[in-house]
């Protein structure tokens, strides 16, 4: 019944599915506000969403983003990251922890697929020498 669980895609479906969603953002009403969204790009972004088991976090992260791209005027996207834009905690605890936050071009003409894609690619913020809490 399932096959190989293999298939290639239809591009004529896949194409109508991307116009399907991107004609989803009509329903959105615009905040009028200024909007930061700060997209977690580590690996356990690739677990699945609960109770959503063949939708990632990162899907559903890329989705919002875009979806705050299309319409939100007044928006920014940046990435938890080892950062452009370093954290105070950064840079007054030295190479304790390298973090900080790193902006993400993202259009809301980019598909999906090459959000996600783009967003996979980006290396998180790594702790670089051991947390010691009591030491602060």
């Amino acid at each position: 019944m399932k096959g190989q669980g293999t298939w290639t895609p239809v591009a004529q479906v896949v194409d109508a599915l991307d116009g399907a969603f991107y004609l989803a953002f009509g329903n959105v009403s615009q905040s009028g506000k200024r909007i930061m969204l700060a997209l977690d790009v580590s690996g356990s972004m690739d677990s699945p969403v609960h109770g959503m088991p063949y939708l990632s976090c990162r899907e559903a992260s890329a989705a919002m983003a875009l979806v705050t791209a299309a319409v939100e005027p007044n928006h920014r996207i940046v990435a938890f990251t080892k950062g452009d834009y370093p954290s105070m905690y950064s840079l007054t605890h030295g190479s304790t922890f390298d973090t900080g936050l790193s902006p993400l071009t993202i259009s809301a003409s980019q598909r999906l697929d090459d959000v996600v894609r783009s967003i996979s690619n980006i290396p998180f913020a790594v702790r670089t020498a051991p947390f010691q809490w009591w030491r602060r």
